[in-house]
């Protein structure tokens, strides 16, 4: 800052408060806290940003995993000294996967390690340069074993797209019915891990045989008088995935997602994010689908503009998934199997029909610390009374969302690091882990660079937006529209005045 004068001030908003005057504030540095920011309300931005920090500075992985899935840790490190850095992926004492990044440069990582034990447990990703150990952080995880999951696969016509699935659901050890329409009347199947022999005539109840049925827009529309038995099951419970490949829908349980498609010979791929903010390998698209977004449905898988690939949505006590990312067979043709397992475990996971001991919930923000708000939001029904999370024998008040009925948060602020086990007044429970105040610091900075840019630039665009806004009123409004105006307003006055005289 030079030699200007500074003065310190405890809390800003409290000072904007009694000083109305100040119209803008000049922020340097890696920026204000989320909160802060709103509650700024019209006092310009000016952010005057720091560097991107050295180190981590984006890292995600999967809090909950199934026994049977490997666990991949994804990110960014930012090398802006002059020598390589090895990060390395340590699990009860053991080495488990590891990569250099060069010198100068800014790289995506992606470790992976097969846990052999359940439950909770803490691995580590450690930033080592020279031999001397520059970053330590911690990578908890709880590993499940996953119940067995009957699915039903129901195929229009058949493509590559099915044929590996079907080797990966063998593979995870699902039990799977794959019929595949040949003519109009004909079909071919497959089973998969089950036990007993299937027909592949359907009748209204072999739907509740299944946790989940896999099927793409034209079998849905082919199922005729069968659609109101499907439809039945959904609301009780089942799980329906439907595989997109047009932007015009077919049936009419896909008209509820309302799609666009881009004819570009621009775009070629797509960078899918999970929830978890992992980032997947790009996957070659010919006309991408987009799913178009709606208060009453849940995002789930996107790209990194914010275009939905994925989205899920309420039906009963069932969901309904789109996703409309096709040809996700070339992550395996390109040697991307763990982005494969990510992808079709999490579109799956979303959808697949709940046992009445599953408890589905998430926290936020993604590394919560001690000290800092923690909101948690969790699936549960309200019957006799609302439901609520006790949390180290402190209960918290529970609000349920705006949108999603079934949805309920509540916000606590951790005094300890570790595991956190909680549970809700249903009889459920879950454990959440809380970082020390001193991890993750690069990426809880780069975290705060691209919040308070983020604001400023749509500070900008709104401006921008009322300028255009007005300089289009001035031009719509001549001065001689004005004055013929005026004159008949004045005529107007006059002759009134003659008829009251």
């Amino acid at each position: 800052i030079g030699n200007e004068r500074v003065t310190y001030i405890p809390d800003l908003l409290y000072h904007l408060a009694r000083h109305a005057e100040i119209n803008g504030v000049n922020v340097y540095g890696y920026g204000l806290a989320k909160e802060t920011l709103k509650n700024l309300k019209d006092k310009q931005l000016n952010f005057k940003s720091a560097p991107v920090p050295n180190g981590l500075i984006s890292c995600s992985w999967p809090r909950t995993l199934p026994s049977t899935e490997a666990l991949q840790v994804q990110g960014t490190y930012n090398n802006t000294t002059a020598a390589p850095v090895k990060l390395l992926l340590e699990g009860l004492g053991t080495n488990l996967d590891s990569l250099v990044i060069p010198a100068k440069k800014q790289m995506s990582f992606n470790l992976t390690a097969q846990p052999r034990q359940t439950g909770q447990a803490v691995f580590r990703l450690r930033s080592v340069q020279d031999g001397k150990e520059i970053e330590n952080n911690e990578i908890p995880f709880e590993t499940i074993t996953r119940p067995k999951v009957k699915v039903l696969v129901l195929a229009s016509s058949p493509d590559f797209e099915y044929k590996f699935l079907r080797n990966w659901l063998f593979e995870n050890k699902y039990s799977a019915f794959f019929r595949t329409r040949i003519s109009k009347d004909k079909f071919s199947t497959e089973q998969v891990n089950l036990e007993t022999t299937e027909s592949s005539n359907l009748n209204t109840g072999t739907f509740r045989k299944y946790d989940l049925v896999i099927a793409d827009d034209e079998e849905l529309a082919n199922l005729g008088p069968l659609r109101a038995a499907l439809q039945r099951e959904i609301n009780d419970g089942l799980g329906l995935l439907i595989r997109l490949n047009e932007a015009k829908p077919l049936s009419n349980v896909t008209a509820q997602f309302k799609l666009s498609q881009t004819a570009d010979s621009i775009t070629t791929s797509i960078i899918p994010v999970l929830p978890s903010e992992q980032k997947l390998k790009p996957v070659p698209v010919d006309q991408p689908v987009y799913i178009s977004k709606k208060p009453t449905q849940l995002s789930l898988v996107e790209d990194p503009k914010g275009n939905i690939l994925a989205s899920t949505a309420l039906s009963g006590n069932g969901r309904v998934t789109a996703t409309a990312l096709a040809a996700t067979y070339n992550w395996v043709l390109n040697a991307a199997t763990a982005d494969y397992a990510s992808y079709w475990s999490a579109v799956i996971n979303a959808t697949v029909r709940k046992g009445s001991q599953e408890f589905s919930w998430q926290s936020t923000p993604a590394h919560p610390g001690v000290g800092s708000q923690v909101d948690i939001t969790f699936q549960d029904v309200m019957k006799a009374n609302i439901p609520t999370i006790t949390i180290n024998g402190r209960e918290l008040r529970s609000q349920q969302h705006l949108v999603l009925p079934f949805y309920w948060q509540a916000s606590f602020q951790p005094k300890n690091s570790g595991w956190q086990s909680f549970s809700t007044n249903t009889g459920k429970t879950g454990a959440m882990y809380v970082f020390k105040p001193d991890s993750w610091k690069a990426v809880s900075a780069y975290e705060l660079l691209k919040l308070n840019g983020d604001y400023q630039k749509n500070q900008v665009q709104q401006q921008n937006l009322e300028e255009k806004t007005t300089k289009n009123l001035e031009k719509y409004v001549s001065r001689w529209v004005f004055f013929a105006v005026f004159l008949i307003s004045m005529a107007f006055l006059w002759f009134e005045t003659k008829i009251l005289q």
